[in-house]
């Protein structure tokens, strides 16, 4: 087997397998704000509408914000919100982003399992 076959099947396998860009390597510049307030977000078969300011959670209970904006990625999709954090993060009036792979609905609320670090440690969404 050829070295340069051997090196293509390598970085081929590696391109494959790697995870796709992660919200913490990802910046408030990927995203845009939906400007349609009717269009349905799934997986919570809600509209952006009604999402807006909505109250999210730690798993423990603690009220991290409210959702200010839902977000969109380049292709259109809804994939992040950005919530105001209130005084959890002893941190004034920023929006974090959160994907919404990371929320799940409880009754009129989303609820998270990121800890007060890993909120910390999200993109500031600065529309």
């Amino acid at each position: 087997m050829k070295l340069g076959h051997v090196l293509t099947t390598a970085v081929a396998a590696l391109l494959i397998s790697a995870p796709s860009l992660s919200l913490a390597q990802q910046s408030a510049g990927d995203f845009r704000e939906i400007d349609d307030d009717d269009r349905i977000v799934e997986p919570f078969n809600l509209s952006a509408d009604r999402m807006d300011d909505m109250d999210v959670v730690t798993a423990e209970g603690e009220e991290i914000g409210a959702i200010e904006d839902v977000l969109m990625d380049a292709s259109g999709q809804p994939v992040a919100v950005a919530v105001e954090v209130d005084d959890l993060l002893d941190i004034d009036d920023e929006e974090r982003i959160i994907r919404l792979d990371q929320l799940r609905l409880d009754d009129d609320r989303f609820v998270t399992d990121l800890s007060k670090s890993q909120i910390e440690s999200l993109p500031i969404w600065d529309d």
